[in-house]
């Protein structure tokens, strides 16, 4: 579980509530499921492989954490590490691009540099995250890329459309 809460800690102090590890993957579940779960234990029957909702996996052989677009979802109402970006620049990042100076609109004051962060659009809905490379000052040019994405909506869509 320590793996996850690192993660989660990466954009909040907060904790998650009812999360169980399932093998390799991390699932939030509703106090119902719970209780199925328990019943599933005392007559001896086997856990199932998948329960509530997906909230990411570890990588065993990387030794980290992989965060499903839901938990991003999730920790984007919870954070104020955020970055937000233009019509274009949204475009690009659910394209899986990186994401330039040009394209940010705003940012939070508790953005870090190499820190993680929430990518929004300019009504405020995310996107997905990345990692911020280079704190916002006026020595930034605008083609410089300032947070790389690690995770879009859009990510699911280009695996599909590679098989």
């Amino acid at each position: 579980m320590d793996i996850f809460n690192d993660f989660v800690s990466l954009f909040t102090d907060k904790k998650f509530e009812n999360v169980i590890r399932i093998r390799n993957n991390f699932f939030q579940i509703t106090e119902e499921q719970n209780k199925i779960l328990a019943t599933l234990k005392a007559k001896r029957i086997k856990n199932p492989e998948f329960i509530g909702e997906f909230l990411g996996t570890v990588i065993v052989y990387k030794k980290r954490f992989e965060p499903s677009i839901t938990l991003i979802k999730k920790l984007s109402k919870m954070t104020d590490r955020k970055v937000t970006v233009n019509e274009k620049g949204e475009f690009l990042f659910l394209c899986g691009r990186n994401l330039l100076r040009q394209s940010v609109i705003g940012y939070t004051d508790t953005v870090k540099k190499n820190g993680m962060v929430i990518v929004c659009d300019h009504e405020g809905l995310c996107l997905g995250y990345g990692r911020l490379l280079v704190y916002f000052d006026n020595r930034l040019s605008a083609e410089d890329v300032v947070v790389k994405n690690l995770l879009d909506l859009g990510d699911f869509l280009r695996r599909e459309q590679s098989k």
